[in-house]
């Protein structure tokens, strides 16, 4: 018995760390898109050139 309560705490926590790691990543990779964005709108880019870059690379 002891041993499928740790086994059923044990997933339960690896899910938990897996979550995490996910969410990090989400807010990590949200942070960069902002900062590329913040730093392309420098003093000499239109927001139309931002758009027309941003449609055709």
């Amino acid at each position: 018995m002891a041993n499928s309560e740790q086994d059923r705490l044990a997933d339960k926590r690896a899910w938990i760390g897996r979550l995490a790691i996910i969410l990090g990543a989400l807010i990590l990779s949200r942070l960069f898109l902002i900062a590329l964005y913040a730093a392309s709108t420098s003093p000499g880019t239109a927001i139309g050139d931002f758009a027309t870059m941003t449609a055709f690379p």
